[in-house]
């Protein structure tokens, strides 16, 4: 993970508006084919906070959710920020947190993925399907063809990559 210069300014600007969580978007760099179509596949989640996670949180929430529930394999952050929009107020910020993800590899990313399907069953039990419908429902299933007009090629690696 790549920080801008501003990212805690921001965050901390944020909670000082009244903010007990920040979500940071997260932007996808690397290279090769398969790293262009993660990117293309996050810009969908671009503002949307069922998806997007909070990563800076006042202390004193953070101590009142107990942490990270660690029985949960995957969708942590997810469980994170559901729990604290429970108690308090969960803001955002514009500057995006960079994830490097190298040369994403298809059979890797694949594999990679797999163990999350029993980490979101888990989560589903805790908080049930209506808080996770936001996660579980790609935006671009909604609007189908934002994946072929702009980029018809990345769109199709989207859809390949995601239905695994």
């Amino acid at each position: 993970m790549i920080l801008s210069p501003t990212v805690v300014e921001e965050a901390g600007a944020a909670i000082l508006r009244g903010a007990d969580a920040v979500i940071v978007p997260q932007a996808t760099i690397g290279t090769g084919f398969w790293t262009r179509v993660r990117a293309f596949e996050l810009s969908f989640y671009d503002s949307d906070d069922g998806v997007e996670a909070a990563r800076f949180f006042r202390i004193v929430l953070f101590g009142a959710l107990g942490g990270f529930d660690e029985s949960l394999d995957a969708a942590e952050e997810w469980d994170l920020t559901i729990r604290a929009r429970a108690i308090g107020q969960v803001g955002r910020m514009s500057v995006p947190i960079e994830h490097d993800e190298g040369r994403v590899r298809y059979v890797a990313h694949c594999r990679k993925k797999a163990p999350y399907a029993l980490g979101i069953a888990k989560s589903m039990a805790k908080h049930g399907m209506q808080e996770l419908r936001k996660v579980l429902a790609p935006p671009y299933l909604l609007r189908p063809w934002r994946l072929v007009v702009p980029h018809p090629l990345l769109g199709v690696g989207v859809v390949v990559l995601t239905a695994w």
